[in-house]
């Protein structure tokens, strides 16, 4: 039986479970699938664990994608241009880290049929899924405008930084969401008051339809997003290309939502 897991810490809402049950049923692979929920401290015991073969692959979410690159003794081209891991696994005797969160935002943005071109798009947070946003967004020839909390420590991702109080906010025609934070009604009221005024926003938490959605007539979660960067990750597990994907993903959005 394979194994399976999500490194994070407070991911007790974690879909990944439900999803990775769906791949079993799909492809007839026994496996098991647990929410590691650990300190950092703890990480080494389970990347050890990887090493020696107990674990065939870890996910990994808040807050570890960027610590955990220094537990890989190697990085997929993409994560490391990204320089945030979500997927590692073990090839030849060696942790491989990989970003699959790129593929499924892709694939997110192809499903809902969404293009960007000539938007002004601007991105809230700057931590570990939003440097995955903004590598798709460059790849399309975007510079979006970021927003950060004013507290935020974290090492800037591009040139365009703002806090949630700055002006340019009120040229925002899409609001791509990266954090794992719902916007409460104050900060709603707040935008609002700053004439931010989307035509769409695409909110990446998918657990519940957020206050940030309501703002705009257009607006996306994450489902999608989860879905395909799992399905990618998968395959990265298991050297095995995942078929009848799209029975597939109908039957796992029915089973989540």
């Amino acid at each position: 039986k394979m194994m399976f897991g999500l490194l994070g810490k407070d991911i007790a809402y974690s879909q990944s479970p439900k999803i990775f049950k769906q791949f079993q049923l799909h492809t007839g692979q026994e496996l098991n699938y647990q929410l590691f929920d650990v300190d950092p401290h703890e990480i080494s015991n389970y990347v050890k664990m990887l090493r020696n073969g107990e674990i065939q692959g870890l996910q990994v979410t808040k807050p570890y994608k960027e610590l955990i690159i220094d537990y890989c003794d190697m990085l997929s081209l993409t994560a490391q241009k990204i320089g945030s891991v979500n997927t590692i696994y073990l090839r030849n005797g060696k942790i491989v880290g990989d970003n699959t969160d790129v593929y499924g935002f892709e694939a997110l943005l192809k499903s809902h049929q969404i293009t960007l071109k000539n938007k002004n798009i601007c991105m809230f947070g700057n931590g570990g899924a939003a440097k995955s946003v903004y590598y798709v967004l460059k790849k399309h020839g975007i510079e979006p405008i970021i927003f950060k909390r004013a507290s935020s420590k974290r090492t800037p991702i591009s040139k365009n930084e703002y806090t949630y109080e700055d002006s340019n906010i009120q040229s925002c025609e899409i609001i791509i969401q990266t954090t794992s934070h719902d916007f409460d009604q104050n900060h709603i009221q707040q935008l609002k008051d700053m004439s931010c005024q989307p035509k769409m926003v695409i909110d990446l938490i998918y657990y519940k339809k957020t206050a940030l959605m309501s703002i705009a007539e257009l607006s996306y979660d994450g489902i999608m997003m989860l879905i395909h960067q799992a399905i990618r990750s998968y395959e990265l597990f298991t050297g095995e290309t995942m078929d009848h994907a799209s029975e597939l993903i109908k039957t796992i959005k029915g089973v989540l939502t």
